[in-house]
């Protein structure tokens, strides 16, 4: 009888401690709330940095027009954290689009790529013609990756 109590027992705690991870591990709804909110993580990292923000519809990114000659600010959440760069044109390797979806290849290996969700079309399709014409302005170089 004493074999069958610690078995029930181990049964019963290996179930409490699977409820208490799949309650752990649900899925998070960390999101961007305002433009402001975008532009204070930016700044957290960037301090000197201004400009419109486009918050993307899952708010999980968001992409803010530096002045002109400046570079391009992106927030975007990896995982808990939140990351943000200043873009510069030879940051980025490739502009695409797919349905609502802003697609930035990076030329960095900790950070390769990144999406953007921008469902209203006429500020998708500003955005893209700017990152592509940003992206075009880029130094030819064949010395390599700017980034390791």
């Amino acid at each position: 009888m004493g074999i069958w109590t610690s078995i029930i027992a181990n049964l019963a705690l290996g179930v409490v401690l699977l409820a208490a991870f799949a309650l752990h591990r649900t899925r998070e709804n960390v999101r961007l709330r305002s433009p402001e909110e975008a532009l204070a993580i930016l700044r957290s990292q960037l301090p000197d940095l201004e400009g419109p923000v486009t918050l993307s519809e899952d708010g999980t990114a968001a992409l803010v027009a530096l002045g002109q000659g400046s570079g391009i600010g992106l927030v975007h959440r990896h995982g808990r954290r939140w990351n943000a760069r200043e873009l510069q044109p030879e940051d980025l390797r490739k502009v695409t689009t797919q349905d609502t979806t802003i697609q930035l290849a990076l030329a960095d290996f900790g950070w390769p790529r990144t999406a953007v969700r921008i469902c209203d079309a006429g500020t998708r399709e500003a955005w893209l013609a700017r990152l592509q014409a940003f992206a075009a302005g880029r130094p030819n170089s064949s010395t390599g990756m700017p980034h390791a």
